[in-house]
């Protein structure tokens, strides 16, 4: 029996072995592998240059703008001007003196006098002593009536959507319609010459002159916008309802074989003093009301006083005095009616 050596009394018993060799002795420890050679430091990176820099950037860049997907191009179509914006837009006190007061005449519908007839008197202006007031931008022209024409793309399908037709072919409504008619289709940037401005033996098929001479009604910029106009008019006017059932504006119409200017022109010849060998003879007698109604009556009452004004030289409204008793008088009830001064 051994004991291992270095144990006490109180550790005897444990660990007695019977080995003939005696105490084991415990395996031997391997010995730490040496430690890996620690590599030298690698010399310190040297410090870019400018010229690296800016090469570095400028490829970062390039990358960046190729990769980036392509901007989104977003194509606005300025809107078309229309009449109603450019008549917004005009200012009256922009004309000159004549100019302004036959435009507001116009606007506030007053009876028309001859003075119609006469150049435009604006000394300094471009357009002094002509019969039509064009400004400097070629925009709007101004008729000696003082109708304005703004000078923009016709609006076709306006035009066609609103024929306007003519109800009844008596000299005064043939007269109401042509200017119910020139008034809506110039809204359209259709031309149509105003009813009043024609003159006798004046303007050829047309009954206007489109030039640069003293004595013509528009200038040369609108010959091709009169060209277009009248190829359009005669569509309107060669719809079967354009004018009552077996009226002869339609075979007047038909004879003018797409020339829709000259089919205007045709239609007043009979109706308009400028036409007439004898046009005081269209303005001897008052209009009555008879079975009229009070609207119509008042319409044919103020279209005799626009010829006569045109005719005899002098105007008067309806408001005045005198032609409101006859007016009264005239009418079909006119024992109920009674003038308030």
């Amino acid at each position: 029996m051994h004991f291992r050596p270095g144990l006490n009394y109180l550790q005897w018993g444990i660990d007695i072995t019977d080995s003939a060799t005696g105490f084991v002795t415990p395996a031997a420890t391997a010995a730490p592998a040496p430690a890996a050679a620690v590599p030298a430091a690698a010399p310190a990176a040297a410090a870019p240059s400018p010229t690296d820099i800016a090469t570095a950037v400028a490829t970062a860049v390039a990358h960046a703008i190729s990769s980036a997907p392509p901007p989104t191009i977003t194509v606005t179509t300025p809107a078309a001007p229309s009449t109603t914006r450019l008549r917004m837009l005009f200012d009256p006190t922009s004309l000159p003196v004549d100019v302004r007061t036959r435009f507001q005449h116009k606007q506030d519908r007053k009876i028309l006098t001859t003075v119609i007839y006469t150049a435009f008197n604006c000394p300094r202006d471009p357009c002094h002593n002509m019969h039509y007031w064009i400004d400097p931008g070629l925009e709007k022209t101004i008729c000696a009536d003082g109708a304005i024409f703004f000078h923009i793309p016709i609006d076709e399908k306006m035009v066609m959507k609103n024929p306007v037709p003519c109800k009844k072919d008596t000299h005064a409504s043939i007269r109401h319609w042509y200017q119910t008619f020139q008034e809506t289709l110039m809204q359209y940037e259709v031309y149509v010459h105003p009813l009043w401005l024609f003159r006798k033996n004046h303007g050829g098929e047309w009954g206007f002159s489109v030039g640069d001479g003293p004595d013509d009604d528009l200038p040369m910029p609108l010959r091709m916008t009169c060209q277009q106009s009248s190829i359009l008019i005669y569509q309107l006017l060669s719809q079967s309802t354009m004018f009552p059932p077996g009226s002869p504006l339609h075979d007047v119409v038909a004879n003018c074989y797409g020339n829709g200017l000259k089919a205007l022109k045709a239609i007043l010849l009979r109706s308009h003093p400028a036409f007439a060998d004898e046009p005081s003879t269209l303005v001897t007698t008052y209009p009555k009301q008879k079975d009229k109604s009070l609207l119509d009556y008042k319409m044919e009452a103020e279209d005799f006083l626009q010829m006569h004004a045109i005719v005899q030289g002098h105007s008067r409204e309806l408001d005045d005095p005198g032609e409101l008793d006859i007016f009264i008088n005239n009418m079909k009830y006119n024992t109920f009616v009674q003038r308030v001064t």
